[in-house]
Formats: structure tokens, C-alpha cells, sequence
């Protein structure tokens, strides 16, 4: 059965075949209603899409036609820009120089000053600890020393230093921070006049002489010469190590 459509005419909802009222539910959105009366389809507010379109289709294709190719026309010159960008980018690459060799990355030889600055870098801080290096005194030879001197003694412990002579004092400093963590009694060392070279320990009358053992047995373990003198201007509860100028140097 053919649709009919609704003509403007007949907006108000009547059957153009028979003129009976047309009603449609409420919510539906369908543009078909079938006529109560002749039962002929209805089409709602338009044209049967079955008729071939009129003049009014054929204007509308025409006008978007003519505004498809004003767009076109509009794209034409960057589309030609485009092309011309293009052409300018081969004639460079045929142009350009060759790029420089890539730097060799393989791992190479250090130069001496690169070598120098390693070693530097990588070199353990001096301790001021062994400023003393004349007296054989290292970090390995104090740390035997100061585990030799166990137990400590119970006479105090005097140091002294050759005058005006910076090897002796750093040693006799060193010395006595040895004695001292390893539990001796000790005195800041001080300054005096001329001293037998190298280290010297010195006591009274001899009444020390376990004490005085103790200390020579704990410096020949390290691989420390240590001299031994009697001296019976040191009262006899007290022992005096005395660092003199390093050997070989001018006193």
C-alpha cells in the first residue's frame, strides 16, 4: 500500500483520502499513522521518500556543490606551498655536507695528567696521625702498640719532645694517645732541650723495670727501636719517653 503524505493543507491531522481525523499516541515518534476509516498510510509532515524530489533538491545539491569548490580553490595555494616546501627540502639533503665521523667511544688509555688526577682522587687522606713516619710509627704499628700495652701500668708517663722540631712533637703526641686509649696515665707532652735522636724511655733506679719491660716488648712487637736509659734525676714512680730528632737529622 502506498504511503500518502500529509499536505500542508491538511496540517490539522485529517486523512487527505476520506477527511477523517487522524490521531497519533502521545510519546510516539513515528511519522506513519494509518487512516481509522480507508486504512490508507499516512506520512506526517513531509513527502513520500518514494516520489522523485523536486526543484528544491536540485537546488540544494547545486549550492553545496559550489561551496565544496570555493573550499577546494581555497586549498589550492597551500597545497601548492606545501609541494614547493618539499622541493626545497631534497635539493638541501642533495646539497648538504657530509656529517663528521662519529667520535671514537671505544674505552682509551688515560693521559698521564688523567692519571694523575686518579690518583689524587683515589689516594687516601694523610693522617696526621703518622706525620711522624721517621720514628716508624704507621697505623698498623700503632694499632699493635696500643693492643701490646695492655694491661696498662700504674706509673704515670711523661713525654718529651726536642725543641723547635715539628717530627718530634707530632710523634710525641701520637705516643701518647697510644698510652692513653690503651688505659696509661699520661702528661701533655712538653718541650725541652737537647735529646738523644729517635725514641728513648727513660726511669729512675730501676724499681719500674716490669713496667719498663712491658713498653720495650710492646714497641719491638710493632718493629719500633726503642732505647732504654737510666736516668736518677726521674723519681722512681715515674717513666719519661722521650722523641728526639728524627735519626739523621741535624741537631
Amino acid at each position: 500500500m502506498k504511503a500518502m503524505p500529509l499536505s500542508p493543507k491538511n496540517q490539522d491531522g485529517s486523512c487527505p483520502a476520506c477527511g477523517a481525523p487522524l490521531t497519533q499516541c502521545e510519546g510516539r515518534r513515528s511519522k506513519k499513522v494509518q487512516c481509522p476509516k480507508c486504512r490508507k498510510i499516512i506520512i506526517l509532515g513531509g513527502k513520500d521518500p518514494m516520489e522523485a524530489p523536486g526543484p528544491g533538491f536540485e537546488v540544494f545539491v547545486t549550492r553545496e556543490l559550489a561551496e565544496l569548490k570555493a573550499r577546494l580553490a581555497q586549498l589550492a595555494p597551500l597545497q601548492n606551498r606545501i609541494a614547493e616546501i618539499e622541493r626545497e627540502l631534497a635539493r638541501a639533503r642533495l646539497t648538504a655536507p657530509a656529517p663528521p665521523p662519529s667520535p671514537d667511544v671505544r674505552p682509551s688509555r688515560p693521559s698521564q695528567r688523567s692519571i694523575d688526577v686518579l690518583e689524587v682522587v683515589a689516594a687516601p687522606k694523610p693522617s696526621p696521625l703518622i706525620a711522624d713516619a721517621e720514628y716508624g710509627l704507621s697505623p698498623e704499628t700503632e694499632t699493635r702498640l696500643e693492643a701490646s700495652l695492655h694491661p696498662p701500668g700504674g706509673s704515670p708517663i711523661d713525654f718529651l719532645f726536642a725543641e723547635e722540631n715539628s717530627a718530634a712533637e707530632s710523634a710525641a703526641t701520637r705516643l701518647r694517645k697510644i698510652f692513653s686509649h690503651a688505659g696509661w696515665v699520661t702528661q701533655e707532652p712538653r718541650a725541652t732541650g737537647h735529646l738523644m735522636a729517635g725514641l728513648a724511655l727513660a726511669a729512675g733506679t730501676g724499681r719500674l723495670s716490669a713496667q719498663v719491660a712491658a713498653i720495650h716488648r710492646a714497641f719491638a712487637g710493632g718493629g719500633v727501636v726503642l732505647a732504654f736509659q737510666i736516668d736518677p734525676g726521674i723519681a722512681d714512680d715515674r717513666l719519661v719517653l722521650s722523641v728526639g730528632p728524627p735519626a739523621g737529622a741535624v741537631v
